[in-house]
């Protein structure tokens, strides 16, 4: 976040030391254990209970917990009370009216960007299980001398098809103590059976011990972790540390977090683990993998569309100009697609500085509007490619992330981030806005693939979904688009057959590997 004014600094450092301070002076394993109950609750995210204990705060407290408390051995420690642990999540929603400036609507709207990525994540649990076999369709085939095998093998001691079949498992566990109201905090390697035909009990412990630590390990994660954050205001609006580490191991004994945290956590663990182990190269290898997924999850729709490739066969006079990956052509309108497998790092989503989210995206935001563009500016409309004939309607394009990047729209990117950048493609092609800023959408592939779930699935069309979308965000800039429009209107969440094959047969062979009578 950018510099807090001297007196609200002086307050939010105040405040955290007040909460450290009140946590060093509880039993800490108490404290811990009333911390997590809180946050397994069965309706822990539920409209009703966040506003009293919101996620995202008892996160922050665990991670301050385990940072901070003392050896529950020291008599003179008091008893984590309810008195206790209230009066530790008020101080922390306290912290929050320090951490931010809102002098200008840039920095209300930047932080309200903060605010989504802190938040929004809990609100799509109900697109998590299709997370695991998109997983699979990415990485579960791939040979084990493959490179991103080979590093995966290396940092978990696990191949990739077996870390995602045994985090169904797990996923399936949790679901399991959501929905039984489980008291039970934690999870065993007896959980899991373990038949001939599927993983032994060694690797079912080295998948444990591969996503969870020891609360000494932890502590020193997350100082080395700590070391990152700018401000306080940065370590406020993160997610959660947690992500990377969502189980906590106390001898053969493994308490989550969060079922929650586990299930988000999990969902994209395998991009996320070969990112933070070398982020170049590992986007450098997923860029194509992740668009050849765009390419199969549009095919699986039975959407007729337009691919690079062949756009640079028809305009072969500029061979080596980049366009976007696919067109599709719907009802007279164009949707230009372009596939970014990226997901932005936590310090640029938890950023109000405009010119530290335009560095970051730059690359990747900007270069697929500009391919865009340049692809308007050259083909006429009423051109037949491969049987689709090129509109003369509404432009929309779709830049689809990996994650999300809660950007919205280019024109909430045009307002409050980098306005040059974007005036320059317009003026480079001398053509006005041949797609209007407000039709160019951020979205992420579940996004993707919820849009594609309705066209199959629902009465719309993609061009008024797309029109739909357009006008949603207009009043709510920053919420994904498709889902809410769905369950705006009480609709269930749908997806392609590609992804729900790929789920469906997941469940079936992993349920069988489960005891959920326990």
């Amino acid at each position: 976040m950018s510099d807090l004014s001297p007196t609200n600094q002086k307050i939010a450092y105040g405040i955290f030391k007040n909460i450290r301070n009140r946590i060093r002076k509880v039993k800490g394993d108490e404290l811990l254990e009333a911390l997590l109950t809180l946050l397994n609750h069965p309706d822990a995210t539920s409209d009703e209970r966040l506003p009293f204990y919101e996620v995202w705060h008892l996160l922050l407290l665990v991670k301050w917990c385990v940072i901070h408390r003392t050896a529950s051995t020291y008599r003179q420690l008091k008893s984590a009370t309810d008195y206790e642990v209230n009066e530790l999540m008020n101080r922390t929603k306290q912290l929050g009216d320090y951490v931010s400036s809102l002098n200008t609507v840039q920095e209300a709207e930047l932080f309200m960007r903060s605010s989504s990525y802190q938040q929004f994540w809990l609100q799509r649990r109900e697109s998590i299980p299709m997370s695991f076999g998109r997983q699979l369709l990415l990485f579960g085939d791939l040979h084990p001398s493959h490179p991103h095998n080979e590093a995966f093998h290396a940092i978990m001691k696990l191949s990739i098809s077996d870390f995602i079949e045994m985090s169904y498992c797990i996923f399936l566990l949790s679901v399991h103590r959501c929905t039984t109201n489980s008291k039970r905090l934690f999870v065993t390697a007896d959980d899991f059976s373990s038949p001939e035909v599927s993983f032994t009990r060694d690797k079912v412990i080295r998948f444990l011990n591969s996503i969870s630590a020891s609360a000494d390990d932890l502590r020193t994660y997350l100082d080395d972790h700590s070391q990152y954050y700018g401000n306080i205001a940065e370590e406020y609006f993160e997610q959660s540390p947690f992500m990377r580490y969502p189980l906590i191991r106390i001898q053969n004994r493994y308490y989550v977090v969060a079922d929650i945290l586990l299930q988000t956590s999990l969902s994209t663990f395998v991009a996320d683990v070969l990112r933070a182990h070398d982020a170049q190269w590992f986007m450098r290898e997923f860029g194509p993998m992740f668009e050849s997924y765009v390419m199969d999850a549009l095919s699986s729709t039975g959407l007729k569309f337009i691919t690079e490739d062949e756009l640079k066969q028809l305009f072969r006079e500029k061979e080596g100009q980049k366009y976007v990956d696919f067109l599709l052509s719907d009802e007279g309108c164009n949707i230009y697609v372009e596939a970014k497998g990226v997901a932005l790092r936590w310090d640029v989503m938890v950023t109000d500085m405009p010119d530290r989210i335009a560095k970051r995206v730059e690359t990747s935001i900007e270069k697929g509007i500009r391919q865009a563009y340049n692809l308007a500016a050259n083909l006429q409309p009423g051109t037949t490619i491969g049987g689709l004939e090129v509109g003369s309607g509404e432009n929309y394009m779709l830049i689809v992330t990996f994650k999300d990047t809660y950007l919205g729209n280019a024109r909430h990117y045009y307002d409050h981030i980098d306005s040059d950048a974007i005036n320059e493609i317009i003026a480079s092609h001398g053509k006005g806005e041949l797609i209007p800023l407000e039709h160019i959408l951020f979205v992420s592939v579940d996004e993707l693939e919820i849009l594609l779930g309705q066209i199959i699935h629902g009465s719309k069309t993609i061009s008024e979904l797309m029109a739909s979308a357009v006008e949603l965000g207009k009043i709510m800039k920053r919420v994904p688009p498709f889902r809410t429009l769905v369950t705006r209107d009480k609709g269930d969440i749908k997806i392609t057959p590609l992804l729900q094959q790929a789920s469906d047969e997941l469940f079936q062979r992993m349920i069988a590997n489960l005891d959920l009578v326990k």
